[in-house]
């Protein structure tokens, strides 16, 4: 060997090097890409969970606010009966677990406690600080976690401001000079957070944090942090986003996490999920671990095979003694592989002359056939027995007597065309066979010769069964295509041995999709959805491994542009074809469709459903409000009072269903409320906002109500006007009566009266003036036309000027 050469297994060893360190880098790489893959879908499953527990955070405080709602609508407090109030703040009390509920006079005392033994009145209470913001605001409040006055234990206060009648002729909001407050103690909101039965134990971490940084339920270790402010740096994060993700961040437990977080619109209060960094850093150390031993394997593999065959090649070429001791040992390689590679060229052309001969010897033909360079036919042997035609007749041109009608001209401009040219004729038709049927022959020639001594010699071949076959494929997959266009399908074939795909689109598909043939896996892959293309190519890779029996997937394909957004595709294959040795798939086939509009639909039903379980237990509540609220001392008014209030709401469940949830015409709404009365209704067109039409249509069922048994609507010459308008950003709505007997103002006010009031002031932010004319009741509403009307009409209007 010449110094400096290195030897055989010193190169096949690299050549292993080569091969297999590629190799491992690629798989360290798909490990570490599947790792970020694994975090995103993470971070956002978290996120979607903080939502929701958001959401549930404000539906636990909603929950009390309707209770509260009620109490502040109470017949016992309006007439001043401290002791009825007490009753029913001691059910409600025991309703809510026992949740410390208070009643407070504005400027006085705290005038009744559930936490005080029953009957018991102290004057010499003070006002809880948390009431004096809500009684200053007039609106319903909920406090920061603080230490509660009565019991010094830290509690979430919720309070529920109680607006006095407003005086006659005095227009505007009056201030209240009562309100009930609830002491939320913090492991009420702790219900929120539990896990269903079955759940994971390492659940993430789930914290809810107040307005002002402190700790105020926590699914872990609450005992302890119960109050605690976080810390200033994870309070930065949170400031002015609604819902996020930061990274680089720990648990109070010294756990690496990074955090999802959403924060409550109605309360304010911030929740955030904890995910561990260690849960998904294992998987990834796991698995590059892995490839890292299966790399040192391929090697240690590689390199006792490279070991084992340069030996064995050294060993050849010492037997063979062509090798000179002075030339390098790889000169020797070269000159036995070009020895072994021209033995197997020599071997291969053997074996491709071979099935030639054999080929032709096992070929068979129904007619050996002879022509004149004219083109005439002097012997055909086989021809008779084919067709019946004897000899003289089918020379010259007579044979083309037995073939069919519709192929004679075309057979005719063929065989001409080949004598012009020189060239070989190859043409397919139809002869009558003896038995008088039509059969389907293939005839071939070739010139030979030349001058005067040129002649065409050739075959007739049997081929009917063939096109009778082809023509039947045809028709299968005429049928097929017109099938797949109906259903508006698109058909797809992918072969994993190469790599290879194809796929039919219909004309019309407006998809960022592979190109129709030629397109590898990975780029079918990337045009899915990033959060889809785990689970597709998961259930691909299945189907084509056999571990499963088909493919179904759905996942979604970005539209082309101009359209924007995503297009939701199912797709279903199998294989068509597998290896019977390994079971792998070698041809798969399916076909996809596109399923936007199920998908779509199926949300919509979703959202559908809860919002009407939403208003289901809105409704509920304002019954049960109005079931306690009105008088029962007479049975017979107190069940017409509660049907026909119910019916109301009934009326307007009905028209928001009728309208798909989104809202109801106002017109209609008054109609249906008014159906009876004599009544004139004026206004533009207008659409009530979904969370409007019930409330505003308790008010006009109690203006109703009112003036069928005090008003205009009790005689027949009664009228009564309803009109509105949008003035500014205001919803103005008068109801005016005439022709009804004498009004005057009533001594006190009655439940509608009440309803009406708390309807307009404290449900839809309005104000409400009622005027007890000679005429009739005059009563003018302003609402705040953002919350009441619908859409883009609540824009605001131009005011009338004078």
């Amino acid at each position: 060997m010449e110094r400096g050469t290195l030897s055989l297994r010193a190169l096949m060893l690299l050549l292993v090097g080569a091969v297999a360190l590629p190799l491992t880098l690629l798989a360290g790489l798909g490990v570490w890409q599947a790792h970020e893959q694994a975090w995103a879908r993470a971070e956002s499953e978290a996120l979607g969970q903080a939502r929701l527990l958001a959401a549930a955070v404000d539906r636990e405080f909603d929950r009390l606010e309707v209770g509260l709602r009620a109490l502040a609508n109470s017949t016992a407090l309006a007439e001043g009966r401290l002791d009825g109030v007490e009753a029913e703040m001691r059910a409600l009390s025991s309703q809510l677990d026992g949740t410390p509920i208070g009643l407070v006079k504005a400027g006085g005392p705290q005038l009744v406690s559930t936490v005080w033994p029953p009957g018991e009145r102290r004057p010499e209470a003070t006002i809880p600080p948390a009431v004096v913001g809500s009684l200053a605001s007039g609106r319903a409040e909920i406090s920061d976690l603080i230490t509660s006055h009565n019991t010094g234990r830290q509690v979430i206060a919720v309070v529920m401001p109680v607006p006095p009648p407003a005086p006659d002729g005095r227009p505007g909001p009056v201030p209240p000079t009562h309100a009930f407050a609830a002491a939320l103690p913090p492991g009420w909101l702790a219900t929120a957070l539990r896990r269903p039965a079955g759940a994971e134990a390492e659940a993430p971490i789930v914290t809810v944090i107040d307005r002002t940084g402190r700790i105020v339920a926590r699914s872990r270790g609450e005992a302890e942090l119960l109050g605690r402010a976080v810390r200033p740096a994870f309070l930065d994060r949170l400031h002015g986003a609604a819902e996020g993700i930061f990274t680089n961040a720990a648990t109070y437990e010294g756990e690496s996490a990074r955090f999802a977080f959403a924060r409550a619109p109605r309360s304010g209060f911030t929740v955030a999920l904890a995910l561990a960094e260690a849960d998904l850093q294992a998987p990834l150390q796991e698995a590059l671990g892995r490839v890292g031993l299966l790399a040192a394997g391929i090697l240690a593999a590689g390199a006792a095979l490279a070991a084992w065959l340069a030996a064995r090649i050294a060993r050849m070429l010492r037997r063979l003694g062509a090798a000179d001791a002075s030339r390098p040992l790889l000169r020797e390689v070269d000159e036995l592989a070009g020895a072994i590679a021209a033995r197997d060229r020599a071997i291969q052309r053997l074996a491709e002359s071979e099935r030639r001969f054999r080929a032709l010897g096992a070929a068979g033909a129904l007619v050996l056939w002879r022509g004149d360079a004219g083109g005439g036919i002097l012997e055909a042997e086989g021809w008779e027995t084919l067709t019946g035609q004897p000899d003289t007749a089918l020379r010259g041109d007579g044979w083309l007597t037995m073939l069919h009608p519709a192929d004679r001209n075309s057979t005719v401009a063929v065989w001409g065309a080949a004598r012009s040219a020189g060239s070989p004729v190859d043409v397919e038709y139809r002869v009558r066979t003896r038995a008088g049927d039509w059969h389907w022959v293939r005839a071939r020639g070739v010139p030979v010769g030349d001058g005067d001594a040129l002649e065409w010699v050739g075959v007739v071949e049997d081929v009917h069964e063939r096109r009778l076959a082809a023509l039947a494929l045809a028709e299968r997959q005429e049928r097929l295509r017109l099938a797949v266009e109906a259903a508006r399908l698109n058909t797809w074939e992918y072969e994993p041995p190469s790599d290879r795909g194809t796929r039919a689109a219909r004309v019309e598909e407006a998809l960022v999709a592979p190109e129709g043939s030629g397109f590898r896996l990975a780029d079918w892959i990337a045009s899915v959805h990033p959060e889809d293309r785990a689970a597709a190519e998961e259930q691909l890779r299945s189907l084509i491994e056999g571990r499963s029996a088909a493919f179904r997937a759905e996942f979604r394909v970005r539209r082309r542009p101009p359209a924007e957004g995503w297009a939701w595709i199912a797709t279903y294959g199998a294989a068509v074809e597998r290896d019977p040795a390994t079971g792998q798939a070698l041809r798969l086939a399916g076909v996809s469709q596109d399923v936007t509009e199920r998908r779509e639909a199926e949300q919509r039903r979703t959202l559908l459903m809860r919002e009407v379980d939403h208003r289901a237990k809105n409704v509920l509540a304002v019954v049960q409000s109005v079931l306690r609220l009105t008088r029962r001392d007479d049975p017979a008014r107190f069940a017409t009072a509660v049907e026909a209030r119910v019916a109301a709401l009934a009326r307007a469940h009905t028209l928001l269903a009728e309208a798909g949830w989104a809202g109801a015409e106002l017109r209609e709404l008054a109609g249906r409320e008014l159906a009876g009365c004599p009544a004139r209704m004026e206004g533009p067109r207008l659409t009530i906002a979904a969370a409007a039409v019930q409330p505003l249509a308790m008010v006009l069922h109690e203006l109703a109500a009112n003036a069928a048994k005090h008003g205009a609507a009790t005689r027949p010459e009664g009228r009564i006007a309803l009109t509105w308008r949008l003035e500014g950003d205001r919803l103005l709505l008068a109801w005016t009566e005439q022709g009804g007997p004498p009004v005057q103002a009533p001594a006190r006010q009655g439940f509608g009266s009440r309803m009406i009031e708390a309807i307009v002031r404290n449900q839809l932010g309005g104000t409400l003036e009622m005027r007890w004319l000679a005429a009739g009741l005059d009563c003018r509403i302003s609402l705040p036309a953002a919350r009441v009307v619908a859409g883009e009409e609540a824009s605001p209007v131009p005011a009338a000027t004078p």
